[in-house]
This record gives C-alpha cells, structure tokens and sequence, in this order.
C-alpha cells in the first residue's frame, strides 16, 4: 500500500495508485466495446470503471457483459461487480471505507490500540 503522510501537508493514501497506467488501458478497450453497443457508457471514476448499461436494449445486454467480462478476464488484477444498471471494474485489494478510517485514525493519533 502507498501511503504518505508529510509534516506540514495534507496525508495522502492512494493504494490503487500504481494501477492507473492498467485502468486506462482496460477504459480505451471498454470505450471501444461501449461505442458498439447503443445506449452503452463507460464512466473513468480514476480508480474504478463503471459501465453502464441503462439505455441499452435488453437483448444486448448479454453481449455487452461477455465482452467486458473478457476483457477483464485478461487483468487478472481487477475484479468484475455486477450492480444494478452498471458493471464496475476495480482493483482486487483489500481497501475500502473502513481500512480508510482506520488509517486516518491512526494518522491523525486516535488509534484505539494501546
């Protein structure tokens, strides 16, 4: 994990950070896969991609999630999240809002432990 915390700025912990140059690439072939299919959109959320499929017709939505499913089968670093309306790549590690309190927690002086 990547974290950074100098004296006199702001703390900065961007795990995923390493991650973008892959994310990029995995949002050009998902861009081109959604270019294909009507309605389709892909969101860059920096860290995650979301594609969004709310417009498009339910006869492709099949397609739409083979295709990116195969895409995110050759990154075997990210993981695919069905949610409702929109498939959501992300970076398989183990961070999320709580291990981001916790951090901040312990940063700030207000760990729990000792």
């Amino acid at each position: 994990m990547e974290c950074i915390a100098c004296l006199g700025s702001d703390a900065l912990c961007q795990p995923a950070k390493r991650f973008l140059p892959a994310i990029q690439e995995i949002c050009i072939l998902l861009k081109e896969i959604a270019r294909k299919i009507e309605g389709a959109r892909v969101e860059d959320s920096r860290f995650f991609i979301s594609v969004h499929y709310c417009k498009i017709r339910e006869e492709d939505y099949g397609i739409l999630e083979e295709k990116v499913k195969s895409v995110v089968d050759n990154y075997p670093e990210f993981h695919l999240i069905r949610c409702k309306k929109f498939l959501e790549i992300r970076r398989s590690i183990e961070w999320n809002k709580g291990h981001a309190q916790e951090y901040l927690l312990d940063t700030l002086g207000f760990s729990n432990s000792g």
